[in-house]
This record gives C-alpha cells, sequence and structure tokens, in this order.
C-alpha cells in the first residue's frame, strides 16, 4: 500500500466514533472475532457483527473506489516494458 493510500485509511478510520475506531482497529489489527470484540467492548455479537458490516461497506464505497482510480491512474503513466499494444 502506498503512504497516500495509507493516508486515505487512516482518515477513514479517523472520521469515524470513538466505538467504530476501536471495532475497525480491534478486528483489522488485533485479529479478533466479532464475539471477542463484544466481550472487550461490552457490546453484544451482533452489533459488533452489524457495524462491522456496515464499517466495511463505507470502506468499499469511499476508500477503494479511489485506491481503484489511483492505481488505474497509475499503470495509465507506467505501462509495462515489451508491450507496445499491437497484435
Amino acid at each position: 500500500m502506498k503512504l497516500s493510500e495509507s493516508r486515505k485509511v487512516r482518515q477513514f478510520i479517523l472520521e469515524q466514533t470513538k466505538t467504530h475506531r476501536l471495532i475497525l482497529l480491534l478486528h483489522y489489527s488485533d485479529n479478533l472475532t466479532p464475539q471477542e470484540i463484544g466481550l472487550v467492548l461490552n457490546i453484544s455479537e451482533p452489533t459488533v457483527r452489524k457495524q462491522l458490516g456496515q464499517l466495511q461497506q463505507q470502506i468499499q464505497q469511499q476508500i477503494q473506489p479511489q485506491l481503484l482510480l489511483g492505481q488505474a491512474a497509475y499503470h495509465a503513466q507506467s505501462p509495462v516494458l515489451g508491450l507496445t499494444g499491437t497484435a
């Protein structure tokens, strides 16, 4: 992941509520299950699952399109050596 991509992810996390930040960090950094996260945060497992699903959906809608656009621009500027585009 490039530095600009890391910044986008970090900014997304910082924009979340404290509980949502903790859910993301506990799940992705500490590899805790929704059940374990629920125990740590004193919330129910179904609530953790629902919030994690909503957060993942937001990431897909907000972050991934930006990353894909950035990758497309990068690849458009960096052609693969040896390929001319002709048959």
